[in-house]
């Protein structure tokens, strides 16, 4: 693969009870998994700004959709669902995103 796309594929390994893949955080606790989300708020809130810029209204939901179904779909625990919601919140409401559509979308 990596002569195929000249992508660089490192191993990843399992420090300190977690590893990181791709944006997510995996973290062993005892006997079970739990995963969370691995991306800063400000870096989100950066690349979706100029998004919300330079796109249609109907556009604008897709990247909302997508991490709204991303946190009903990840075994989020509830306070990182929670945690993630916020930041969703944050983003739509700093790029002027109508609340009541991002309510409609979760």
């Amino acid at each position: 693969m990596n002569k195929i796309h000249n992508i660089k594929l490192n191993p990843t390994y399992e420090e300190h009870n977690f590893i990181a893949y791709l944006d997510l955080i995996i973290t062993r606790i005892h006997t079970k998994l739990e995963a969370d989300i691995y991306i800063g708020n400000q870096q989100l809130q950066t690349q979706q700004f100029t998004f919300f810029l330079i796109t249609p209204q109907n556009k604008k939901m897709a990247p909302s959709r997508f991490h709204i179904t991303r946190i009903h779909s990840l075994p989020l625990n509830p306070d990182k669902k929670q945690t993630q919601w916020k930041i969703i919140q944050s983003i739509a409401k700093n790029n002027n995103f109508p609340q009541h559509l991002l309510l409609k979308l979760n």
